[in-house]
């Protein structure tokens, strides 16, 4: 840990630097430099730094705009470990009853993520499968980096962009995050219900996992050839529309039948056939909604329809993960009905689930007003999925 410890201590000071010799040079604003420091410091240092930054990057309920537009590309910014495939190394990375069946495990990553990446391998009895791999010693590293970066955000805290940021609620929700991504187990879990509650549709393809062949760092699961992202430009007008109807569709049974919410379903994890039915992969990061979540989010959007500002407001304070001492309910309650009524009005073909996103995040950080996890996932996973409809 002081190894770890020395080498945050340093880049920090040399980020932190940097951020704030280009502010001067570009005379670019706090945020700015702020998201700069972070973005840089976060990718360079890797492992839990770079998972919470690919997770800040999501709440824009509790950071400014400009910090937020430089954690965002940290997403898709992760290079592939080297993991060996050959010989005693094979042995060590997979699980026995695995390493028995499986004929071919490619070298070459399909995928790759801050936590796992993903490499097409044949069995025994010519299935192709996707074999999932952990990156080496991440459960360690991840832990020494949760209490430096407890550490840091302490310090953080004290700047004045992020004073009213709940350092400590946030950092309990992200540790209980990334808790959940590396357990392999419970992604197995996520992955059963997901393949389970979509399997009588034709429009939307799950790929079955197989727990008997996987192991605490290595998941295995169905490859699917033929796979296209959904802004592919040849598809034909009929398949965009199956696309795209069953894109809503199945966001709209996970949120309000199943209870669930798929956190990542960025371009890398939902994909279309030719006839213009999807693929949605990755169980990672899935957060499970109670019949409180669900009764919420189906009154905020019945208030939202309804033009009923005061009630949306209710439920975005009621599900809250905390308020601000002193909180001034009156003038939020003023701020959302003068929300709602700009937006609730507009045709659908007019309404934008990003605009209105940004102006609801907007609202609850001038107000400080922390969203639940269940509740700002559930808003992010209609705002990503309206771009893609959109590319359609």
């Amino acid at each position: 840990m002081a190894i770890r410890a020395a080498e945050l201590l340093i880049k920090a000071l040399y980020f932190g630097h940097t951020a704030l010799w280009r502010r001067a040079l570009r005379r670019a604003r706090r945020d700015e430099a702020m998201g700069l420091f972070f973005a840089s410091l976060s990718e360079s240092l890797g492992g839990a730094f770079l998972k919470i930054a690919q997770l800040l990057s999501a709440r824009g309920d509790l950071l400014p705009p400009a910090v937020i537009d430089r954690l965002r590309p940290l997403r898709d910014q992760v290079p592939p470990f080297k993991a060996m495939v050959y010989g005693a190394d094979r042995a060590a990375l997979l699980p026995p009853l695995l390493h028995g069946r499986l004929t071919v495990l490619d070298a070459r990553p399909v995928a790759a993520a801050s936590v796992a990446q993903v490499h097409r391998g044949r069995m025994d009895d010519g299935r192709l499968v996707a074999v999932k791999l952990r990156r080496p010693g991440l459960a360690a590293r991840l832990h020494t980096d949760l209490v430096l970066a407890a550490a840091l955000a302490r310090l953080a805290g004290k700047l004045p962009a992020l004073r009213a940021v709940p350092i400590e609620a946030l950092l309990e929700e992200v540790n209980r995050t990334i808790d959940r991504q590396i357990d392999f187990g419970r992604e197995l879990a996520m992955g059963a219900r997901f393949h389970s509650a979509f399997a009588a549709r034709r429009d939307i393809t799950i790929p079955r996992l197989y727990p008997e062949l996987s192991g605490e760092s290595c998941l295995v699961s169905d490859f699917i050839d033929g796979l296209m992202p959904l802004s592919a430009g040849d598809l034909e007008p009929a398949a965009r529309e199956r696309a795209a109807t069953a894109a809503v569709t199945a966001l709209f049974q996970m949120v309000f039948d199943e209870g669930l919410i798929h956190c990542d379903m960025h371009p890398g994890n939902l994909f279309c056939r030719r006839d213009g039915s999807l693929v949605l992969l990755d169980f990672g990061f899935v957060c499970e909604l109670s019949d409180a979540d669900r009764a919420a989010f189906t009154e905020f959007f019945f208030a939202f329809a309804s033009g009923d500002g005061r009630g949306c407001s209710r439920v975005v304070v009621d599900t809250a993960l905390a308020l601000p001492a002193g909180f001034n309910r009156g003038a939020f309650d003023a701020a959302m009905i003068d929300l709602i009524s700009r937006h609730h009005a507009v045709t659908a073909e007019a309404f934008e689930v990003a605009r209105f996103a940004v102006e609801l995040f907007d609202t609850q950080r001038r107000f400080r007003v922390t969203g639940s996890t269940a509740f700002t996932m559930t808003i992010i996973a209609f705002l990503v999925l309206e771009g893609m409809v959109k590319t359609l």
